[in-house]
């Protein structure tokens, strides 16, 4: 099955149907997921020079994903909790296509295990209202 599979409508589906409609997330995660993908595509449509709507699923492979990753940190002085949320977004767009099209299974193992980076923990300090 050496068939290639466009990536376009798997995008469009993953944004419409899985984070609105699915799993109803906030308006501004979606922008976020959207955001990504966007820099996803022009990122790959510069790799493999070509115009996105040429990208297929077979290009986003494990070591074109780490080279997004970090591009993004070297050039744009991504941060790692930045890198890390990319990353969910790419994570979750590859096994929404997986369960669409299982002969990418194997694709999404491998981009599934490129790991989250360590990133600093940011403690929130809540005021207490309680009276005195």
């Amino acid at each position: 099955m050496s068939e290639s599979h466009p990536i376009g409508p798997y995008v469009r589906r993953f944004l419409l149907e899985y984070v609105v409609s699915d799993r109803c997330l906030s308006r501004n995660t979606q922008k976020s997921y959207r955001d990504t993908l966007r820099l996803l595509l022009e990122f790959l449509s510069d790799f493999y020079s070509c115009d996105a709507t040429q990208l297929t699923l077979e290009q986003v492979t494990a070591d074109t994903v780490r080279s997004f990753l970090t591009h993004r940190q070297q050039n744009n002085g991504n941060s790692a909790a930045t890198r890390n949320q990319r990353l969910a977004t790419i994570h979750s767009l590859i096994r929404f296509a997986a369960r669409k099209t299982p002969e990418l299974l194997d694709l999404a193992t491998q981009v599934q295990n490129i790991p989250l980076r360590r990133a600093p923990c940011v403690r929130v300090v809540v005021a207490s209202h309680e009276p005195r």
